[in-house]
């Protein structure tokens, strides 16, 4: 197991994604699903050594819920992948103009992502929880907490700021594949 493991989330409205993998080969190690946020049948399905398995987060349950179980139950399972996790990536869907490619989450861009909610309105909120209950779960990677932008959104953004229609399509990804093909050069 590499010693470049990273956690990364991405928080929508009503569910959450995650993995956790390696930065250098892209090995997977963890993926699931937290879904039906805020409803009686909120639920969490995930994938590690090749077992998939499902449990129910309650009803009403949203994203602080979510990563709680993430980190409580899941990882408590494999505490190794916990203990070589590098950094954590936040696949965020828009940045607004301020935040047009990857950037290392500080006040400043917690801020910006407030600011750009008139953009996502219903995502940047939710992404906004991820980031916090993730730096409360691994205080230790504060300095190496990323986010990563949808590139269709910067697109959007740019274009309607100058108010001219963009028709352009992105390819669907995971969180993880955002995450491989995005990740800044960084030292984890």
């Amino acid at each position: 197991m590499s010693s470049k493991l990273v956690l990364v989330l991405n928080c929508g409205s009503s569910s959450l994604k995650f993995a956790i993998i390696d930065a250098v080969n892209g090995e997977e190690y963890l993926s699931g699903l937290a879904e039906c946020f805020h409803l009686p049948e909120a639920r969490i399905k995930w994938k590690m050594d090749g077992n998939k398995q499902e449990a129910a987060l309650g009803a009403g349950a949203a994203h602080s819920e979510a990563l709680n179980f993430i980190v409580n139950t899941i990882l408590a399972q494999k505490p190794e992948l916990s203990a070589q996790l590098t950094a954590i990536g936040h696949r965020i869907v828009h940045g607004g103009e301020k935040y047009t490619s990857s950037v290392v989450i500080d006040e400043s861009v917690i801020q910006g992502i407030k600011d750009a909610a008139s953009f996502a309105p219903l995502h940047n909120p939710a992404h906004l929880i991820g980031i916090e209950e993730a730096l409360k779960s691994f205080p230790q990677l504060k300095t190496k907490t990323l986010l990563y932008l949808t590139p269709r959104s910067t697109r959007l953004c740019r274009k309607s700021l100058t108010s001219t229609p963009c028709r352009t399509t992105c390819t669907k990804s995971t969180a993880s594949v955002v995450t491989a093909r995005t990740a800044p050069a960084t030292s984890m």
